[in-house]
């Protein structure tokens, strides 16, 4: 079983974005779009299963959807056991408007329309009052294996490990997300960024090297490091059946 201590991650943080107005929808996107990633889900029903299927940092909420009040999403989702932080905006102006979000689990609620400046502050406030202090000693276990992010090593029985820099980036990547799928696109924007790419290949390659060098660890490196078909790879430490 991995043993898990709080690490830093090198990709950007993804903000879902539940909301069916174009224009609220632009707004946020050109707010948001050069420091998050941001997925955007018009419907109701849908956005509750988007939000506890993938890994996000924060959640904001209209509250006038068409199909349903964002209000009474926000209820449903804090009733399924989600703990992500919830930033509604609400067209109705006043005390009222607002306590009415809080009491139906959001963590701040916003009046729209709203200033870009004002909106990175709330968000930035959100993240930092969630997110736990992040420890210098940075080390995940699996096993015999130690995977120590601070010093970008990995240690195996005493012995160090080498990785390539890009083999690290995309383990630490998969490691820190581990349960949520990333897809291939998400790979290479965090790995490799702007850098130019020849082969349209490279992510499932370099996932092969991982799971590579976990094989000669003797892991079954195919379960530790789940392929879903046509979405992308999972890391899943879960499953006893990962140590041969």
């Amino acid at each position: 079983m991995l043993k898990m201590k709080e690490v830093a991650t090198t990709t950007k943080m993804k903000i879902l974005i539940i909301a069916d107005n174009k224009n609220l929808i632009k707004d946020l996107k050109k707010c948001l779009a050069d420091k998050y990633v941001c997925d955007i889900e018009k419907e109701a029903s849908y956005a509750l299963y988007t939000a506890t299927s993938e890994k996000y940092g924060l959640i904001i909420l209209d509250n006038d959807l068409t199909s349903m009040r964002g209000s009474q999403v926000c209820q449903m989702l804090r009733q399924k056991g989600t703990d992500i932080p919830i930033l509604m905006l609400n067209k109705k102006r006043g005390v009222s408007g607002r306590v009415s979000c809080l009491k139906r689990g959001a963590d701040d609620c916003l009046e729209r329309p709203f200033s870009p400046a004002e909106m990175c502050a709330r968000i930035k406030t959100l993240i930092r009052r969630t997110t736990p202090a992040i420890p210098k000693n940075n080390i995940y276990e699996i096993g015999d294996v130690s995977i120590d992010f601070w010093n970008r090593i990995l240690i195996y029985k005493g012995e160090e490990i080498h990785l390539r820099r890009k083999e690290f980036d995309l383990l630490e990547l998969l490691v820190t997300n581990k349960g949520f799928r990333l897809s291939k696109e998400q790979i290479l924007e965090s790995v490799w960024g702007d850098e130019k790419i020849d082969n349209p290949k490279i992510v499932s390659v370099y996932v092969c090297y991982l799971r590579e060098r976990f094989e000669e660890m003797g892991f079954d490196a195919a379960n530790l490091i789940k392929t879903v078909y046509g979405l992308g790879y999972v890391f899943d430490d879960s499953d006893e059946s990962i140590m041969k």
